[in-house]
């Protein structure tokens, strides 16, 4: 399973609420003020142990296959998600987000509803040609602060996703 991780130079610059820093998910804010904070966009390339197109897209684009290996439950209906980390008695996290674009055995793109700017997070499959394996490319968004916490959560969705489905 090979990784890349590319953080682009473009920045996007936007007005937005500053959140504690945590290396969990957390819904804990700070004060709420204002700051202009931008974001770097990133891509990671992970190539997976498959050629079924089937199975890829039933792992990125149903709601079933992302509960494997995004988050521990998930709801899409229509154009919203609901993405939940966490036990209901502990630390718990639930986001929303507006789907965008979901186009059967390519990609699903969403923007978190909690976010202010243009960013988005897209997971898009594409079968290589010579090993005819696929590969998931994800691009996503980030506080200059927060590079490797999201490079780390993107390295752990990966590694669950091979857990439970050895893909």
């Amino acid at each position: 399973m090979a990784e890349k991780i590319h953080i682009s130079d473009k920045k996007v610059y936007f007005c937005r609420k500053k959140r504690l820093r945590t290396p969990k998910i957390t819904t804990q804010t700070t004060k709420k003020r204002s700051i202009i904070m931008e974001k770097s966009r990133i891509e990671i390339e992970h190539t997976l142990n498959s050629t079924s197109r089937n199975i890829i897209w039933q792992l990125i684009g149903t709601a079933a296959g992302l509960e494997k290996w995004l988050a521990d439950s998930v709801q899409i209906d229509g154009d919203k998600a609901e993405f939940g980390w966490g036990d209901d008695w502990r630390h718990h996290e639930i986001r929303c987000a507006t789907v965008i674009t979901i186009d059967k055995f390519k990609r699903i793109v969403w923007r978190w509803d909690d976010e202010d700017d243009t960013s988005y997070v897209e997971i898009r499959m594409e079968r290589s040609q010579m090993t005819q394996q696929y590969t998931l490319y994800i691009t996503d968004f980030t506080d200059e602060d927060d590079l490797e916490w999201l490079r780390d959560a993107w390295k752990h969705n990966f590694k669950r996703l091979y857990q439970s489905c050895g893909v």
